[in-house]
């Protein structure tokens, strides 16, 4: 996992919270176009079906508006599978029986990829721009180095 306050401190939290199962607040520092990324490893990709993301803090506050999710082979160039433009609000909702707001989105792609990114492109639901994600899911049809079409 890494993000765009790479070289520092998350302003809250650990990268590792975006890919483990216990929840605690992480956002980055207010700086525009804030990023987090997911490599998956050294000859693993997915064909992305869908996505969960879980916010990362204990209430709406700083809930995503408007950001990318983005797909890479290098980690170099990316491509954008879904954008979000936040124009009523934060996308996340609350799900039943659970602390934290969640939204789970569909991916149309046919490509795997081993590197996933957030990216913010405007402001969050607190009018910074703190990306404030507490856990990224993926899903879809793995892909391991020397298997067909990977």
């Amino acid at each position: 996992v890494t993000h765009s306050d790479e070289g520092e401190e998350l302003c809250e939290g650990m990268a590792s919270a975006l890919v483990g199962t216990q929840v605690m607040d992480m956002y980055t520092a207010d700086r525009p176009r804030s990023w987090v990324a997911v490599h998956l490893g050294h000859g693993r990709s997915l064909v992305p079906t869908h996505v969960t993301l879980r916010h990362g803090f204990g209430t709406p506050a700083m809930m995503l508006r408007k950001f990318h999710f983005q797909a890479s082979h290098d980690g170099l160039t990316w491509a954008t599978l879904r954008e979000f433009k936040g124009v009523d609000g934060g996308v996340m909702a609350y799900a039943e029986n659970f602390e934290r707001l969640t939204v789970t989105f569909a991916v149309s792609t046919n490509r795997p990829y081993s590197h996933f990114r957030l990216i913010q492109s405007g402001e969050n639901v607190s009018g910074n721009h703190r990306l404030c994600v507490g856990g990224m899911e993926l899903y879809g049809t793995l892909v391991l180095a020397g298997q067909a079409g990977g």
